[in-house]
């Protein structure tokens, strides 16, 4: 089912953004740099004073605040920090599942690792999705950098502002990569930091293509990508892909591989965001570490020889 157009324009309060000044902001919280591996303590949405800030909201009209709101910037950069992690691992053990003729269910895991890096780059954009405790039926869109007080559209950015945005319903797949789909497609970021291909052809798809390949494993009695119930041969090559070679893999949402490409194009745009931040606060050193001793693992396709 498409995504409702209401939802189109609640993503729309979510305001261009440059990544320069985002990543500035992120210094400010070294805190958030936290054990290697291990999770947040606190949903955000638990948080008292963001409770409290989310039950102000209206439906129809953003709540600005403009005022710290305790805990918070620190919680959206702690989760995008270990959800990067969380993604690394899930696409390691999607390739160990691809190797042992698992390849069907190989899918519905790299596509977790897609979906957790996703969640790590609209996080480290300044972003959340939470519940409501009380509604559990409502979700609200938390966006730690806006310039949205009224007056004060031509002030330079980015305003000590929280914006919080009623979405009216329940914030879920198809709903969060429409969220990253803004984010990606309305923050200015300095020439070459990101795989430009990449992002590019990321940006052409529908939302609902990213998952398409993992809900119709899970939902459709129709559709079973491969006959390993039957056949258990193994397809060593399956899952693996040069860099070079992504963005024709993620223009393909219907071929076989696609939830891989997935995965590893949403992480490495994480990855380049998180070595930014780390470049001006050794605080990310072991968070970086934690990623990569996870990343290395991921089964890439190798370089034929003489090919650079």
């Amino acid at each position: 089912m498409p995504i409702d157009y209401s939802f189109k324009r609640k993503t729309k309060k979510l305001i261009p953004r440059e990544w320069a000044s985002v990543r500035e902001m992120w210094l400010n919280f070294p805190d958030a740099g936290s054990t290697p591996g291990q999770c947040p303590t606190i949903d955000i949405g638990e948080l008292t004073d963001v409770g409290r800030r989310i039950s102000e909201t209206k439906r129809k009209q953003p709540n600005d605040i403009d005022e710290e709101v305790p805990g918070l910037r620190e919680a959206i950069l702690k989760d995008a920090v270990f959800c990067l992690q969380k993604a690394a691992y899930f696409l390691v053990s999607a390739g160990v599942e691809a190797t042992d003729a698992f390849r069907s269910p190989a899918l519905s895991t790299a596509y977790q690792a897609a979906f957790f890096g996703m969640r790590s780059v609209v996080g480290l954009l300044g972003v959340a999705a939470v519940r409501y405790q009380r509604d559990n039926r409502r979700s609200f869109l938390i966006d730690a950098f806006s310039e949205g007080i009224p007056g004060r559209k031509h002030r330079e950015w980015p305003r000590n502002c929280v914006r919080i945005v009623n979405a009216e319903t329940s914030v879920m797949h198809k709903e969060m990569w429409a969220i990253w789909k803004r984010l990606l497609d309305k923050t200015r970021f300095e020439p070459s930091l990101l795989p430009s291909d990449v992002v590019v052809t990321l940006l052409e798809r529908d939302e609902l293509d990213f998952g398409s390949q993992r809900h119709r494993i899970h939902y459709h009695a129709t559709y079973w990508p491969f006959d390993e119930l039957r056949d258990t041969a193994v397809d060593k090559s399956f899952g693996r892909f040069r860099q070079t070679f992504l963005p024709e893999a993620l223009a393909a949402p219907e071929d076989d591989s696609f939830s891989f490409a997935l995965a590893l194009g949403t992480i490495l745009i994480g990855e380049k965001l998180l070595e930014d931040i780390a470049k001006y606060s050794r605080a990310f050193d072991d968070d970086l570490q934690a990623y990569t001793q996870w990343f290395s693992q991921v089964r890439t396709a190798p370089v034929p020889t003489g090919e650079h």
